[in-house]
């Protein structure tokens, strides 16, 4: 994008110095709009493989996770792992639309400590990720 920058900084540049009714100005404004759309087209790219990158470490995290939780759930005979959301808090203000959803997509209202075993997958992953497994 350094290219880009640059070539629309010398525009800018030459513009103030042509003279406003001239062709070459004309000529100059028009480079510089084309340049102007270049950059934006090139900062909404990169801002896509930025959420595509984000994506993938989110699924690859998200797949160490489940895949942890099925082990803990082994090791220790539970029957049944849930990912509790009662511990998410409902904005006090926002439009109708966000609050509505985050109430309609909760699934646990509350969740005794007791039931818990958050930080027993957390220390097996940890303990994984020390050891160089997963």
């Amino acid at each position: 994008m350094d290219g880009i920058d640059r070539k629309v900084k010398d525009a800018q540049e030459a513009l103030k110095v042509l003279p406003e009714d001239s062709p070459e100005s004309r000529q100059k404004y028009d480079e510089l709009r084309r340049l102007t759309v270049d950059l934006r087209v090139e900062a909404e790219w990169a801002q896509q493989r930025i959420d595509e990158k984000r994506g993938e470490i989110y699924a690859t995290l998200f797949r160490k996770i489940n895949d942890g939780a099925g082990r803990l759930a082994k090791q220790s005979s539970y029957d049944l792992v849930l990912s509790s959301d009662a511990g998410a808090e409902i904005p006090r203000r926002g439009t109708e639309q966000n609050v509505r959803a985050m109430i309609v997509s909760r699934r646990v209202f509350y969740a005794s400590d007791a039931v818990d075993a958050t930080n027993d997958l957390i220390q097996m992953l940890n303990n994984e990720q020390k050891m160089g497994g997963n």
